[in-house]
């Protein structure tokens, strides 16, 4: 479609943004965004992400002061995987302030992959250990259907019962994670 006709450029990287000094200017306020494609952007231009909206109207309502909005959304992340590109690469940059941009579909995230046990201390990625699916239910829409309706499983193979309980414990480990 015409309106989502828009080119995409990363930095050195990898994010949707320009290149930012390390060097902190003096008087200048430096505002990071981390989160998943929304924060990235995607679906809209880069001028009009929230975060250069954002940085726009900081820098014309406050005439005296210095924003830099300094991006680190990357589509497909999730908290954890913020909080490591934060740690990993976006720290040298000296924040003032960080925000973390969460949506429903961050929990789901979490409830999938888990928190930061699945970080080794070097920060990569442990191989994560799925759930086995039942052979008939990878090979047949009638067995799926059987396992929805009749045992009340879903794509990622949890109950109803289930359901509530792992979205709050995934809840706990991002708020847990904001607070470290």
């Amino acid at each position: 479609q015409q309106e989502f006709d828009y080119e995409i450029r990363t930095n050195s990287l990898g994010f949707r943004d320009i290149e930012h000094p390390l060097i902190k200017p003096p008087g200048e306020l430096r505002i990071m965004a981390i989160g998943d494609s929304f924060t990235e952007g995607q679906g809209a231009s880069f001028e009009q992400t929230w975060l250069n909206q954002l940085g726009r109207k900081l820098n014309t309502e406050h005439a005296g002061s210095r924003f830099r909005m300094i991006s680190g959304g990357a589509a497909g992340s999730d908290p954890f995987f913020g909080y490591r590109i934060l740690v990993d690469k976006l720290l040298v940059y000296q924040p003032d302030l960080v925000l973390l941009d969460i949506n429903h579909s961050d929990v789901l995230d979490v409830v999938i992959r888990g928190g930061m046990e699945r970080f080794l201390p070097d920060g990569t990625l442990k191989i994560s250990d799925h759930p086995d699916i039942p052979w008939l239910y990878e090979h047949s829409q009638f067995a799926r259907f059987i396992m929805f309706e009749l045992f009340d499983y879903n794509h990622l193979m949890i109950t109803r019962s289930e359901r509530g309980k792992k979205a709050q414990q995934a809840l706990e480990k991002i708020m847990q994670l904001v607070l470290d």
